[in-house]
């Protein structure tokens, strides 16, 4: 939960717009990433946390890649 905390507190409106235009594949990743952890939370399935902390890593970079990027991009 905490990477979602943090995910709230950066995001910055029109960051995911701006993604879908800039990096349509990683947008798409993010949302086949989100189905992946969906997935696992539904089964509770211990054995794969070590695959559910992974993929949290992995969607939490990239939604920070975006919201980075967005900011920068308004700052100039």
């Amino acid at each position: 939960m905490r990477a979602l905390s943090e995910i709230s507190v950066r995001y910055a409106g029109g960051a995911f717009r701006h993604g879908e235009r800039k990096f349509p594949r990683t947008i798409i990743e993010i949302r086949r990433i989100e189905e992946v952890l969906n997935t696992m939370w539904r089964s509770g399935e211990e054995k794969s946390l070590k695959e559910f902390r992974d993929a949290l890593k992995k969607w939490y970079r990239l939604n920070l890649m975006v919201i980075e990027n967005y900011r920068s991009r308004r700052k100039q």
